[in-house]
């Protein structure tokens, strides 16, 4: 009950501020350890921040997508976005993002034509390990999804239902 109502009322009052000032930035931080110390356990703080932190949080940078990135064909690039990603997450006492997607884009597979890096499996590779490698330079932990994500011969939501994995690379 109470750290759910406190933890509502600083989501609500991040919603609502135009940027993260140092005030809630404290208060994120108190709450996170104050949750720790509630629970017993160490409090947590993830995210799916794969489009960044924009989608979040309406004040911080806005990213391209994983495809938008892997057009670049530059891993520095994907490093350097993730960093950054990475240091904005921590502005919100949070170091576990779960990202990046590697699925391999398909027509196929309809929710990863943008969330992937690209269809082409190498690129896909490269890109991912500079991601990981990028976030991981900020001290936030990545997290791969999705992988093995399906086939590009059945369209299954692996979300809802097991899917085939024909494929092989």
């Amino acid at each position: 009950g109470h750290i759910k109502m406190d933890f509502v009322n600083l989501a609500e009052e991040i919603a609502n501020a135009d940027n993260i000032d140092y005030e809630i930035d404290e208060k994120i931080r108190k709450f996170c350890e104050q949750a720790s110390k509630n629970l017993k356990v160490p409090f947590i703080s993830v995210v799916g921040a794969e489009r960044g932190c924009r989608p979040l949080f309406p004040f911080f940078n806005d990213t391209p997508s994983n495809n938008g990135i892997a057009a670049t064909r530059d891993p520095q690039a994907a490093y350097e976005i993730a960093a950054s990603i990475a240091r904005e997450l921590k502005m919100s006492a949070t170091y576990w993002n779960w990202a990046p997607v590697c699925d391999n884009n398909s027509p196929f597979r309809a929710s990863s034509l943008t969330r992937g890096f690209s269809s082409d499996v190498d690129l896909s590779i490269e890109m991912t390990k500079a991601y990981v490698e990028g976030t991981q330079s900020e001290n936030v932990a990545a997290c791969l999804k999705h992988f093995p994500g399906g086939d590009s011969f059945e369209y299954r939501d692996t979300h809802f239902s097991e899917a085939l994995i024909n494929d092989s690379y």
